[in-house]
């Protein structure tokens, strides 16, 4: 006869139900974009997808970034702007412009008080701030 490992099935819907809980709250950020998007005042938010926005310049600031001096403001403001055009090609392209410039300052500003933004480095060249890493070698 073989022995059966103890039987932990009681634990499982609550280890599942846990990660799904720390899954969700990893995505609450981009939710809560598409949730104030209306907070945009006067710019037509509706046609946009927050969460593809977000994600997208998520993507672009991984791609373009500098390594000790981040991705610059600008350079992905302009290219989610693109990616704005497609999902609302009957808006202006000004809008797509300020509808990613206020994505990337919701992002930036993930976890920091409200009325405190961070983001300006101070100089004339803004940059999206990246994590510092220690490059010394052991």
């Amino acid at each position: 006869m073989t022995e059966e490992p103890p039987d932990s099935s009681a634990n499982l819907p609550d280890d599942w139900l846990a990660r799904r809980v720390k899954a969700l709250a990893c995505t609450a950020p981009l939710q809560a974009l598409e949730e104030n998007k209306r907070s945009l005042g006067r710019l037509a938010a509706e046609p946009y997808q927050m969460v593809e926005l977000a994600l997208h310049t998520i993507d672009q600031v991984a791609i373009i970034v500098v390594f000790n001096s981040g991705a610059e403001h600008d350079t992905v403001i302009k290219r989610v702007g693109k990616f704005a055009t497609v999902q609302a090609p009957e808006q202006q392209e000004a809008e797509h412009g300020e509808v990613a410039a206020w994505v990337l300052r919701k992002l930036i500003d993930i976890g920091h008080r409200p009325g405190k933004s961070h983001g300006s480095t101070g100089g004339s060249t803004r940059r999206v701030p990246t994590v510092a890493t220690n490059s010394s070698s052991s």
